[in-house]
């Protein structure tokens, strides 16, 4: 274990996570600096915090007596979930809101990567200033709230322990995730998994919840997937590179492999799960704190799944910072090193790598997505397999 000594790397990405977010302010109140840092990031757009703005027209439609899922003019393409926030929403302003949310994000992505050395010190300052980062807080996307909710609910049912109300409210923090962002919902059956005891039924009430919910509101999240647009540039999923590889006539041996995307990519989180079975054992014994495995948990389940769904917005990668520190942990260990620094290399290219890249290295990186899905998932059962192992083995005692 490191000593306390090497928590000050742990100001590093505090430090660029400062910066960053000093940056949208000065975009914000001094909105003739924004067309110089578009010559440099050439995907921001106007307005700053534009999917922020849409949230607005949302909110100002039901205040008209309009349902703006349901009108096709009005781009608001989020569950009706956040129409309830639209009393008071609509009082701020929505650079304010749009900022408070970037530090809330901020705050949470810091407190998941905790370094303990200077090499961990460096990447965790880079992801806190990589693109998907930069994409999300640049859009205002509530993805941004989704992810701290995530984090903190995460973090709390992991440090539960016998305490169910701490419990409830972690999950909780999840199933308001699921309703605002719809995805968050795979955490639940995760948390069923990792519990025990009276904890395990509240994550399944929860999972029933957010279950009924989504069984109810099928018509709603049609409207919400018809409304959203479709950016193949920035995006991350099992559908991407068969997109740009056709619209680019490259590779067409390559583009024939990739039209069974959808089953190459079952096969390979199916093969991932199974291996992950295998290796439990492994991991059962490896020392980690809950919390670690508890958010590796819930971002590898978030990747894994919202790739597995064809195509996804780049600012959505930012869920797998959650699974950085127990890759980190997992590095230490001998029987998992390779795996683990293998795959925190992938999960750092992934994050790191710009959004508008020749078709080589788009490809090239299209496959290590791929790739870091199917560890990711070996990752992820591995972790729950091992935690219903111990579980039953107590149960048993």
């Amino acid at each position: 274990m490191p000593s306390d000594g090497n928590t000050r790397w742990r100001w590093l990405p505090v430090g660029v996570a400062l910066a960053v977010w000093l940056g949208l302010l000065a975009m914000a109140v001094a909105p003739e600096w924004r067309p110089r840092v578009r010559s440099q990031l050439t995907w921001m757009i106007e307005p700053l915090f534009h999917d922020w703005h849409i949230v607005r027209l949302g909110w100002e439609a039901q205040a008209a007596g309009v349902d703006p899922l349901v009108d096709r003019t009005n781009p608001f393409n989020y569950p009706r979930f956040v129409l309830l926030a639209a009393e008071v929403g609509r009082l701020v302003p929505p650079n304010v809101a749009a900022l408070a949310g970037a530090a809330v994000f901020l705050a949470a992505l810091v407190g998941v990567l905790r370094p303990r050395t200077c090499g961990e010190g460096l990447l965790a300052a880079a992801l806190v200033a990589s693109p998907p980062v930069l994409l999300i807080l640049e859009r205002g996307n509530l993805d941004a709230w989704a992810f701290a909710l995530v984090a903190a609910g995460a973090s709390a049912m992991a440090a539960a322990r016998e305490r169910v109300i701490v419990f409830s409210g972690g999950a909780a923090a999840i199933l308001v995730a699921a309703l605002i962002k719809l995805y968050p919902v795979v955490v639940l059956p995760a948390a069923a998994c990792l519990a025990r005891g009276r904890q395990r039924w509240v994550a399944l009430c929860a999972g029933v919840v957010v279950g009924g919910w989504l069984a109810l509101s099928l018509g709603e999240i049609a409207l919400i997937l018809e409304k959203t647009t479709r950016g193949y540039v920035a995006a991350y999923g099992r559908a991407v590179a068969l997109a740009r590889l056709a619209a680019e006539g490259g590779a067409p041996g390559l583009v024939a492999v990739l039209k069974s995307n959808f089953v190459l990519c079952a096969a390979g989180l199916a093969v991932g799960a199974l291996l992950g079975w295998r290796g439990r054992d492994r991991l059962a014994a490896a020392p980690y704190e809950p919390r670690e495995a508890w958010w590796f948990v819930s971002g590898a389940l978030i990747y894994a799944g919202t790739f597995f769904l064809g195509h996804n917005w780049a600012y959505r990668l930012v869920f797998i910072a959650l699974c950085v520190p127990w890759l980190w942990r997992m590095a230490r260990v001998p029987g998992a090193r390779l795996w683990a620094v293998a795959t925190l290399s992938g999960v750092a290219v992934t994050l790191l790598a710009p959004f508008h890249l020749s078709l080589g290295l788009f490809v090239a990186q299209q496959a290590v997505g791929w790739l870091i899905a199917f560890a990711l998932m070996t990752g992820a059962v591995a972790l729950l397999s091992a935690r219903l192992g111990a579980c039953a083995d107590a149960g048993r005692a």
